[in-house]
C-alpha cells in the first residue's frame, strides 16, 4: 500500500534526523501517538539532541535547508522537506517543538482516511 510506504518514510526520516544529531551515545527517540480525533491520528517523534533554535523552525522544513554544514553531519537537507510535503498532501500537518540545548519534538497528524485526501 503505497499510504503505508508514505508513513513509513516519514518515519523513517525523522528517525533518521534523531540519529544522525545524536549528542552522544545515549540518545533518546520517543515516539507517541494519539488517536482521540475522529478524523487524524496525531504522532510525534522526540529526541534529547541538540535541540533547533525557534527562529529555524519554518527553515528546516524547506527543501536543500540544513542548519549545520554537509561536512559535519551529511545529508542533503531534503528530509524534513519531504516529510512536510508528504504529511500535507494528505491534509495532515506537521510543527515542531524544541529549543537550543532541549531536543526536539515533531509532532504530525496523519489522516485515518486517506482516501479522501488523494486527488484521483
Amino acid at each position: 500500500n503505497t499510504l503505508v510506504v508514505s508513513l513509513r518514510q516519514v518515519f523513517l526520516n525523522l528517525f533518521s534526523n534523531a540519529f544522525k544529531y545524536a549528542i552522544s551515545d545515549h540518545g533518546m527517540l520517543t515516539v507517541d501517538w494519539n488517536d482521540d480525533d475522529d478524523e487524524f491520528i496525531t504522532f510525534s517523534v522526540a529526541d534529547n539532541g541538540p535541540g533547533i533554535d525557534p527562529r529555524y523552525h519554518r527553515k528546516i522544513f524547506e527543501m536543500f535547508q540544513t542548519l549545520s554544514t554537509k561536512d559535519v553531519y551529511g545529508g542533503s537537507g531534503m528530509g524534513l522537506a519531504i516529510v512536510k510535503k508528504v504529511v500535507e498532501g494528505l491534509g495532515g500537518s506537521i510543527t515542531i517543538e524544541s529549543d537550543v540545548g532541549e531536543g526536539a519534538k515533531f509532532i504530525f497528524t496523519w489522516p485515518k482516511d486517506c482516501a479522501k485526501y488523494i486527488e484521483s
